[in-house]
């Protein structure tokens, strides 16, 4: 997650670092926002972490469909 407005960092070398990972990373990048997206941004940005972490395998499958089987 990037603020486009980032002043510390830039995002074309993030968006740039996503593109070389090959399906390794994403890159979201939020227009308007500035550097310190936890300050401005908490929830949502905890709830675009939780999304992302709900969405990653276990054992090679849907982590919402492997819960369902506990």
């Amino acid at each position: 997650v990037h603020g486009s407005l980032d002043e510390v960092t830039d995002d074309s070398a993030s968006i740039e670092f996503a593109a070389r990972a090959e399906g390794k990373c994403e890159i979201d990048v939020w227009p308007g926002v500035y550097h310190e997206l936890n300050r401005e941004h908490r929830q949502r940005l905890h709830d675009r972490i939780g999304d992302w972490l709900s969405a990653l395998p276990v054992d090679g499958r849907d982590r919402r469909t492997f819960n369902e089987t506990l």
